[in-house]
């Protein structure tokens, strides 16, 4: 299954919905016809590197990282055999919606039937852009803030502002969120690693695995920031480097047909072209310096001997020598305070090629990966790219909805139009006095009309006679108008209630480890038959 054969993937609205394609049952296939593929390009080469060997190396890598990341964490650490191959998700780590989440869930239930080790990857070299929650109240979203908020910054810089309003952000919201949910207890967690980390994605990256491993879930994650210093890693973005103008040339190219194939006019949807300045050229990464709060774009000049990288409008670091002593030098980086990490189709595309058997996306991931696609088509080499698995669902609060209020609402306002250009039709019981303007009214729609003159005399006619009716028939319009704006608030709390986008930590515990158990089983409750 290719990306770019994904049907029109529509979100699922209904609370309860999940969202599989292919089917979860065809995981399995997913997996062994990407094992026949990475085996029928086993000799593919990044750099000197067989693309064989170093998707081997990455793995037991990559595993190590993660398992002495949780153990620094004073975590559990899951054993992972290094032989097996790896079923990953990733995504930022902030407080993202249930359906979101799931993805989490299906991994660490799908992995062992197929023969995998489940993987997270926090997405921590994304910038955090919000330090509020948002909760609904009376048909509107209440921002509450967790947080002063300084500037966007990496999730891996981006520290905890103000602990005191860190740490009285339930207090606060315990008025807006008044149904039963986990809130407090999630805060609590998350309050618990505050002595270790004062990183706000780490401190909800360790309150959620907790819940995990609460409701019988054994979680291996990594953060991007970790993954990004490793020597696969290395390997990767060295081969881009490397190999710029061809990257940037098929990168380019394959932006342009998703906008053409999507109907899209935007030139930053679904990301921007790569560019050139002079002979320096863009890459599909971020760089910056330890401590900074601002990541800026990469680029590149040089020759097969030397690379030099330009990191914004500074001078970054250079690469010389062979492809393997670029790699070498390149592995340096973070002891000398550089930072080198992925942009968005980079994360998904050294993810599926070099260490994911299957890779699990989202609804919107999967749609935008139909770029990646082609860049391993057209760029690797690969002649068709690994499948991967769309995956999402959707939960909705435990607030009132109302889905039929709008219809409710248009009959509502053709109701009150009626007894304003018909109030003979609505007239309270006992107004016999209105009999007779009654009667004046039906003679005038009755009456023969040849002239424009008579038209004209009709018309103010029935217009005098309604305004002389209307009073009779006041209390039937002040009650449909009082049931109209009834409906209306009622439109505006279902457009709130009925979203799916809301933080998990705002759910009820039940509700969310009912579904997740349920779908995904963990290991050893798996259902029967």
């Amino acid at each position: 299954m290719l990306a770019d054969h994904l049907p029109r993937l529509i979100v699922p609205r209904d609370h309860g919905a999940l969202l599989a394609h292919p089917p979860l049952d065809q995981a399995s296939r997913l997996v062994d016809s990407n094992r026949r593929l990475f085996a029928r390009h086993a000799d593919c080469k990044l750099l000197t590197m067989p693309l064989a060997t170093l998707r081997e190396r990455a793995k037991a890598e990559i595993l190590a990282l993660a398992q002495a990341y949780l153990s620094d964490a004073g975590e559990p650490a899951p054993s992972g055999d290094v032989g097996a191959g790896l079923l990953i998700t990733g995504h930022q780590p902030e407080l993202f919606h249930p359906g979101v989440w799931a993805k989490n869930f299906a991994v660490q239930h799908l992995a062992p039937q197929l023969g995998c080790v489940a993987l997270n990857l926090i997405v921590d070299n994304d910038t955090a852009k919000s330090s509020v929650v948002k909760a609904p109240q009376a048909g509107r979203l209440l921002p509450i803030p967790f947080d002063h908020w300084k500037s966007e910054a990496p999730y891996e810089e981006h520290r905890v502002q103000d602990e005191e309003l860190f740490r009285s952000f339930t207090d606060r919201a315990r008025e807006s969120v008044a149904w039963d949910s986990m809130l407090p207890a999630f805060w609590q967690d998350a309050q618990q690693v505050a002595t270790r980390t004062p990183f706000v994605g780490d401190r909800f990256a360790a309150a959620r695995r907790t819940w995990e491993r609460r409701w019988g879930y054994s979680p291996l994650e990594l953060p991007m920031s970790r993954l990004c210093d490793s020597e696969a890693f290395a390997w990767f973005a060295c081969h881009l480097l490397i190999h710029r103008t061809r990257f940037r040339e098929v990168h380019n190219k394959e932006i342009l047909a998703y906008r053409e194939r999507n109907g899209i006019r935007s030139k930053h949807h679904p990301a921007p072209e790569l560019t050139c300045d002079g002979e320096w050229c863009e890459m599909p990464l971020w760089g910056w310096k330890t401590g900074e709060q601002r990541r800026q774009k990469l680029f590149v000049r040089g020759d097969d001997h030397r690379l030099e990288m330009r990191i914004g409008d500074r001078m970054g670091p250079a690469l010389e020598g062979s492809p393997e002593q670029m790699v070498a030098a390149f592995c340096k980086l973070p002891s000398q305070g550089w930072k080198i990490r992925t942009r968005a189709f980079t994360t998904t595309l050294f993810s599926r090629l070099v260490l994911a058997d299957l890779f699990v996306h989202g609804i919107g991931g999967g749609k935008y990966d139909e770029v990646v696609d082609g860049l391993m088509r057209r760029f690797i080499g690969l002649g068709e790219a690994p499948a991967l698995q769309v995956l999402s669902a959707t939960l909705l609060l435990p607030l009132p909805r109302h889905p039929h209020a709008m219809e409710a609402e248009r009959t509502q306002r053709r109701l009150v139009r009626d007894i304003e250009w018909n109030p003979q039709r609505h007239l309270a019981d006992g107004n016999g006095a209105a009999s007779s303007l009654v009667r004046r009214k039906l003679e005038w729609i009755a009456s023969d009309i040849a002239t424009h003159e008579q038209r004209v005399a009709r018309f103010k006619a029935l217009r005098e006679t309604n305004r002389e009716l209307a009073p009779f028939a006041e209390t039937r319009k002040q009650e449909a108008i009082e049931i109209e704006a009834t409906l209306h608030q009622q439109i505006r709390d279902h457009q709130v209630n009925a979203s799916r986008e809301y933080a998990f930590c705002l759910y009820p515990e039940t509700m969310l480890r009912d579904f997740f158990t349920l779908h995904f089983p963990p290991r050893g409750q798996e259902k029967a038959g």
